[in-house]
Order: C-alpha cells, then sequence, then structure tokens
C-alpha cells in the first residue's frame, strides 16, 4: 500500500499527470511577482508609493521561507523579461516589480511617451479565442492597471518584455490615432508599453491590424471600418456620483454597497447589461440585464444575471483554458437570449400561426 509519503511524492494533477517539479528560482520568481505586484498589502508588508518593499520583511514570508538573498539577487539580475528592479536606500535593500500591478496606490515611474513616430510598432498579445469579445468591446486593463503591449513580437530583437511566447493572436495599434484621441502611452524600465485606455478601456477603432500566430489576417487597415466598434457606454460615465472612480478589485475586502451597484448599473445600462463588479474573491455582484423585462421578469432577471456574472469573470480570469470554457458559456448564453427576445418581439405573429395551425 502506497503510504502518505509516497502519495505527496506523486503529486498527482486534477487531470491524473504527475506534477512536475517545479526549478525553485521559477518557482520563487512566480511567487516575487504575485506578492510584489498583487498581495503586498494583504502579506502585511509596507509598500511604498513607488511599489518598493523592504527585502528583509519579504523573506520573512513563509512562501520565501527557504528564498535566500543570494538566489534572490540572482532571480532579479538572470530574469530575462526583467520584471524586478533591487535597489539599496538607507543600507537597506529594496525590492519592487516593474510593472503588472493590480495595486491601485502603486505608481512606478514610467516614461510617458508623447510622439507617436517613437513607438512605431506596438502590439498586443492575447488568445485568439477572445477576439470575438475584444473585437466588439476593445482591450480591458482587467485588474491591472495597465494595458500591456510590447514594441514587438516574442523573440524579436529588443522586445525583453511586454508579451508572452504563447499568445495566438496579435493586435497590433494605432498609436497616432490613440493619442490623438487623448489616449496615453508609457514605457516601464523593463521596455513594456502601458496604456490606461479611456476608462480601463482601450477602444477597436484604434486597432490597426490583427493577425493570428499562423498569419491569418483578421483585421487590416482596409478592413478595419468593418470591425464592431466598443459601446460608447464603456467609455463614458454617468451624470450621477463619480463612477469611474470605484474600484471593485480594491485591495479593500468590504462589499460594495447597493448605492454604488446602482450606479455600476446605471454606467452599463445602455450596453444592455451591466458587466458585473468582481471584488479580489471572485464576487460577483448582482447584474441588471435592462431589457429582461422584456422577455418576461423573472427570465429576463435570470438571464442577464447570468450574463453579468460570465462577462465579469471573463474581465478577471487569468487561466487560458478557463477564459476559452467562459467565453464559449457566454456566447452559448447569448445566443439564447437573442432567441428569446426574438421570440418575444414576435409573439403575437408566432400565437396567430400556432393558431392557425392548431385550427387545420
Amino acid at each position: 500500500m502506497t503510504n502518505v509519503t509516497e502519495q505527496k511524492k506523486l503529486a498527482k494533477t486534477h487531470n491524473g499527470k504527475k506534477k512536475q517539479e517545479q526549478d525553485p528560482m521559477i518557482r520563487f520568481s512566480k511567487a516575487l511577482s504575485k506578492v510584489l505586484r498583487h498581495t503586498a498589502q494583504s502579506n502585511g508588508l509596507q509598500l511604498r508609493p513607488d511599489g518598493f518593499v523592504s527585502v528583509d520583511d519579504l523573506l520573512r514570508l513563509p512562501q520565501f521561507k527557504n528564498l535566500s538573498l543570494q538566489m534572490l539577487k540572482k532571480i532579479v539580475d538572470e530574469n530575462e523579461k526583467k520584471r524586478f528592479s533591487l535597489i539599496e536606500m538607507e543600507g537597506k535593500l529594496l525590492i519592487r516589480a516593474n510593472q503588472g500591478h493590480t495595486i491601485r496606490t502603486v505608481e512606478v515611474p514610467m516614461t510617458r511617451i508623447e510622439d507617436a513616430s517613437l513607438l512605431p510598432k506596438v502590439v498586443h498579445g492575447t488568445r485568439k479565442e477572445l477576439w470575438k469579445t475584444i473585437s466588439k468591446e476593445g482591450l480591458s486593463r482587467m485588474k491591472r492597471n495597465h494595458i500591456h503591449c510590447a514594441t514587438g513580437l516574442f523573440g524579436e530583437p529588443g522586445v525583453v518584455s511586454g508579451i508572452r511566447k504563447s499568445c495566438t493572436l496579435y493586435i497590433y495599434i494605432d498609436v497616432l490615432k490613440a493619442m490623438q484621441h487623448n489616449v496615453e502611452f508609457y514605457q516601464s524600465e523593463n521596455g513594456v508599453i502601458l496604456t490606461e485606455g479611456k476608462n480601463g478601456i482601450l477602444s477597436p477603432s484604434f486597432f490597426k491590424k490583427v493577425e493570428t500566430n499562423l498569419g491569418e489576417v483578421l483585421l487590416d487597415e482596409d478592413t478595419k471600418a468593418e470591425t464592431p466598434k466598443a459601446d460608447d457606454s464603456l467609455l463614458k460615465g454617468t451624470d450621477t456620483e463619480s463612477v469611474d472612480d470605484l474600484d471593485p478589485f480594491s485591495e479593500d475586502m468590504e462589499s460594495l454597497t447597493v448605492h454604488d451597484l446602482n450606479l455600476v448599473q446605471e454606467k452599463h445600462s445602455n450596453f444592455g447589461y451591466s458587466e458585473g463588479i468582481v471584488k479580489g474573491k471572485m464576487e460577483v455582484a448582482q447584474s441588471g440585464f435592462d431589457d429582461g423585462y422584456a422577455q418576461g421578469a423573472i427570465y429576463g432577471y435570470e438571464v442577464g444575471k447570468k450574463l453579468g456574472e460570465l462577462k465579469a469573470k471573463l474581465l478577471i480570469v487569468e487561466d487560458e483554458k478557463e477564459q476559452v470554457l467562459l467565453q464559449n458559456q457566454l456566447e452559448e448564453l447569448e445566443q439564447q437570449s437573442e432567441f428569446s427576445k426574438f421570440v418575444f418581439a414576435n409573439k403575437e405573429s408566432i400565437r396567430s400561426k400556432i393558431d392557425k395551425k392548431s385550427t387545420l
């Protein structure tokens, strides 16, 4: 009989395959990214406005109990994407992530690029399965402070960071056009091109070209006008209190108030249904399907709530397989919803045809 120790050594994953032992350098690098970008405050670290934390305090955390200072320096020095910076100040070592933060209070020094000619190529990498959503709604910064782009594709000269090797869709940005519409671009210390878009969304109208990793062109300048544009309601607030200041992904674990939810619902009312608001614990707030009443009060509400939940999760889930699964579920539910609205809109005609058929 296999004892407990042997079972632990097998380290089976959910699909039954043996989990490979990860290199300590990679494991600690991922853990550093998570803490320095997302969870520093919840781990009790004192975070400076520029993102730096004390190395001594960091190494006291349980997840870094086996990480030596020597290995930490090696991770910082040898990281190909230059994700981290290490400095000494007043005799103490400090470390930070150079970009990728979801902590709103962090403002890592960046260089603003005001001349579009300095950015001849800006590309955002993602999954081709997400194109249907992106083509309609644009790129979202999701939980992060910025939308991340690169100055080229993975492996091209001078491209250090900003795009993953696993990307299957490349979206090239028309930087000049975006700048003309007051979209700001910055460059991080490790060369990543960052933008907030407008209210966290970069509209499809700023896409210059879109192609897959296999060379299939989904959009170019000649067909750009045919691309579904992002709904303007995503880029505009309401006349009520500052809806855009609501921060659903903050470190604060208090639930959003009903008043806040109402404001967000109003903000997205013209979009058809609100995207939902997701907290750090994946808490999906109630989202309304504004024309749900047209399908029947209870049914419309339930469909709208589910649509909002799926859409909200799709905005923040980072696992690629889960993104595809959520996208498929969303498309299926949207099709059902469209059919229901069609039936309601044509119910008199349908009923008369059914009545006529039954009398024959």
